[in-house]
This record gives structure tokens, sequence and C-alpha cells, in this order.
């Protein structure tokens, strides 16, 4: 019997070492993947940004200015456009570039109230800013360091009406910004890979406990988990049936005091603990999380359930029960009942939150420029709905899911007939890709049903490995004041 035990005792560990190792090889993978997905999402936020707003600036005004042009329109209506983009993603510094030699560049203009680059004064060099000055939207690699700070930066192309390179727009990201982004997910990461270690670890013992006494399986662990459960300040296996529980692990000498060698009563016991060790705040919640009488209730579809509480000095702790055994009739018989400390990632969590609610109002502050938003795979033929008022087209969108060229078909087709054939024209699939090869954006003013002038945008927002274009953003947005005063200038102009 002996002899078998100790069999059963090895292949556990065996198993538990071979399942913390694939953990371990496969964790470090996720994690470096992880940390350059991440990087590579985070430049293609700082690029879409600096792509909308270069979109939306005339190259050849853009071309023309010099250190006479201030205050002129071509330069006070760039200025009003990069001034709206500082102030609305709450950006620090946005500014335009102009080269002036092969690896030479100079500011432009800079909408910054605070010190801003003074137009034709030297900009510090960077591979991005280079790449950028021959066509290709870039950013660093590297931070670079200058008189304003150390930062990462993402450098967007303008193009003139030829198709040349008329300028470049820049837009700074703070290092310590983008240094904290990439660390917080990937502590974020490093916690989900450790806690998955520990609990399929924990899950492992609890399997082999199964087919051992009780006083084995929490010897055992007691022994086998110190190592590897860091994170838990106790655990004990209670026994529901003779109202008995076990401590195999404690870190609370003041909590085992209280528990001294009585070992029944438990439902009175941890009551009493948790009561002694639980912030007024969450008190109740964690009180009534304990109740045995409602547990198997909560534990009839799974076998763990948790609760996250503060304790009197303000740090947040996490109960969890874990199902041991159960009785044929599906009652929970014996669990584990585990205490864990989790408030350094409680908070980071927090942190997380905040700082994706604040980007998606950043986003949201720049999709209110748009009528109707749209990002379409042409790879797929497939699209989907980010953002529309119309609900002609939303209709539309849930119609042709599956076929982006009809769905955009359909919704041009909702416009005025005067524009119709020229829109047909302009969201043709088939010549978009050959239409933007010098620019990454194309536009067309049409007349909606309403007789409200629009304009439709095709940018592009993503490049397959051999340079076609796999995604873009189809984009409507209203002119209809603009049109107008435009006609009403050129009118009487002629």
């Amino acid at each position: 019997m002996k002899k078998s035990i100790n069999k059963d005792l090895i292949s556990y560990i065996i198993l538990m070492v071979v399942f913390v190792a694939i953990n371990a090889v496969l964790g470090t993978i996720l994690a470096d993947k992880s940390g350059h997905s991440i990087k590579n999402l985070i430049d293609a936020r700082m690029l879409d940004i600096s792509n909308t707003a270069a979109a939306m600036i005339n190259g050849d005004e853009l071309k023309e200015l010099n250190a006479d042009s201030v205050n002129t329109p071509e330069y006070r209506h760039i200025y009003d456009t990069l001034k709206v983009f500082q102030d609305n993603i709450d950006l620090k510094y946005i500014y335009s570039i102009k080269q002036v030699g092969e690896k030479e560049f100079v500011f432009g203009i800079d909408p910054s109230e605070e010190d801003p680059g003074e137009f034709g004064s030297p900009v510090a060099y960077t591979d991005a800013l280079y790449r950028a000055s021959l066509g290709t939207p870039s950013v660093d690699d590297v931070p670079y360091q200058d008189k304003w700070g150390t930062f990462y930066s993402a450098y967007t192309p303008v193009f003139d009406s030829s198709g040349k390179v008329a300028g470049i727009l820049a837009v700074d990201f703070s290092k310590d910004w983008y240094d904290a982004q990439i660390y917080e997910q990937m502590m974020t990461t490093a916690i989900v890979i450790i806690v998955s270690v520990l609990i399929g670890g924990l899950i492992i013992f609890l399997m082999y406990g199964y087919s051992r006494k009780n006083k084995l399986i929490t010897d055992h662990l007691s022994k086998q988990l110190a190592s590897t459960a860091e994170i838990y300040i106790s655990m004990h296996e209670i026994n529901f049936v003779t109202d008995t529980f076990s401590e195999v692990r404690n870190n609370n000498e003041e909590a085992t005091n209280m528990i001294g060698e009585t070992r029944n009563h438990c439902q009175q016991m941890i009551q009493a603990i948790m009561t002694k060790f639980s912030d007024e705040s969450t008190r109740n919640s964690v009180l009534d999380f304990v109740d045995f009488s409602k547990l198997d209730s909560r534990l009839r579809d799974r076998n763990t359930i948790t609760f996250e509480f503060l304790t009197p000095d303000k740090k947040w702790r996490k109960a969890r029960y874990i199902v041991s055994e159960r009785l044929q009739d599906g009652r929970v018989s014996s669990a584990m009942y585990l205490i864990e400390d989790i408030d350094a990632e409680k908070r980071d969590r927090n942190t997380a939150v905040d700082a994706v609610k604040i980007m998606n109002e950043q986003m949201s502050s720049l999709a209110n420029i748009y009528v109707s938003m749209f990002d379409v795979d042409l790879t797929n033929d497939r699209f989907r709905e980010i953002k529309t008022n119309v609900s002609d087209i939303a209709d539309i969108d849930t119609k042709y899911i599956d076929n982006a060229q009809n769905a955009v078909l359909a919704m041009v087709d909702t416009s005025n007939r005067m524009t119709r054939q020229a829109m047909r024209e302009f969201v043709d699939f088939g010549t978009l890709d050959s239409r933007l090869q010098e620019s990454n954006t194309i536009t067309e003013e049409f007349l909606n049903n309403d007789n409200i002038w629009c304009r439709a945008r095709f940018l592009v927002s993503k490049f397959g490995e051999d340079g076609t274009i796999e995604h873009v953003l189809w984009l409507v947005e209203s002119i209809d004041e603009e049109k107008r005063k435009r006609d009403e200038i050129s009118a009487a102009a002629e």
C-alpha cells in the first residue's frame, strides 16, 4: 500500500513538473509575442492620429508656406486644423515639418501655446522621419531627445496634387507614457500567466487528493505548494459533512491564534475571522459570501467562486471557494477556502481600465467629425460599422454584412441622382488599390437624399505584406455649410 501511495505521489509530482514547465515555456512565448503585439498596437494608434490629421491638410498649401506666411489664410487653415487635433485628442505636440536637405528637417507650423517650435528651426533627425520624407508613414523604433524632452513620434507624409511629399506631419508621445502603456500590459499578461500556473498546479494536487485520505492531501499540499502558492495568505480544507476543517497554510499569525486547536464549528469560525479582517465597506458582502447555506446553490454549476474585499488597512484581498468533493446528489461535501493578496493586481487593473476609458473618449471625440464610419476588409469583402447616425445606412449594414462592395453601392444609391454616378465610380473597389497607391486617402463630394453636401473618404488603415491594400476606412462627413460658402465665394469671384 505504501509503495502504491509513493508511486501515485511520484506520478503526480512528475505531472506537476511537466505542467509547470509547459506553462513556463508557453508563458515566456506569450509574454514575448504580447509585448510585440502591444507595441504594434500603440504604434498603430499613434499613426491613426497622424494619418487622420495629415489627410485633412492640403499638401499644395503646406508646400508653399514659409516664415513670411504667418497669418495668411493658408497658414491659419493648417494651424487651426492642427489645433483642433491638439485640443480634442489631448495632444501636447503636433506640428508640421519641412525638408530642407537630404536628411535635414526644420519646423513648420507648431500650434503649441507653450514654447512652440520656431518656423525654420532644426528638428531632431530620426530614421522614422526620413522614411516619412520618402512617402512612408512611420513611428520611431527608439526614443529621441530634444530640448522639450524624450519622445517617440509618429510621422505621416502630406502629398501635394502631383503626388510628391509636400511636408510631414509629426505627433509626439512622451517616452514615459509610451513605456508605461507597454509595462502595464506586460504586467497584466505576467499576472495572468502566474495565476494560471498556480491554479493549474493546485487543481492537479486536488485531483491527487480524491484517491487519498484528507490528512495525506493536506500534508502534501502544505509541503509542495509552499514554493508556488506565495500569492495565498491562507489555505484551509473544509469538510461540510463533519463540520471540521484543517489548516494547509496561514501567513496570518493572529488568525491562526483565533482558530487555536479548535477544528470544528467552521461557519462561526470563518465568520469571526472575516469580521475581524475585513473593512466595514465590504464586510456585509464578504460575510454573505462565506455563508455555507448558500454555497450549494452558488456552486451547483461551477467548482469555484470568488469575492474581492478590503482589509481594515485598505488592502485588497480575494476569497475563493474551490470544490474538493461532492456527494452523490451533487451537494458540496468538502472545499478549499483560500485568501489571496491581489492589492497590486487590483490597482493595476483599475489603472488599465482608466487608461482604456480615456483612450476611448479621445477616439470618440475624433469620431464626432464624421456622420458615418465603417471598417472595410477588402481581402474578405466584409465590413463592420464603427459609427453611423443614419438609420437607412444601419439597415444596409445588417443586410450586406458579408458583401462590402454591394453594401457601399447600396449606400451610394440612397444619394441624390445628380452626384450618384460619380459616387458609384468613386466607391468601385476594383480601382481602389491603384487610386490609393500615391496617397493614403482619396475623397469625393456628393449630395445625399436630403440635398445636404457630404464628403466621402477612403483612408488606408492596413497594407498587406505584398503592398496591396487590405483594410480601408470608409468615412462620410457633412460639409454642407463649407460647400455652400465655397460656392458663394467662387460665384463672387467669377
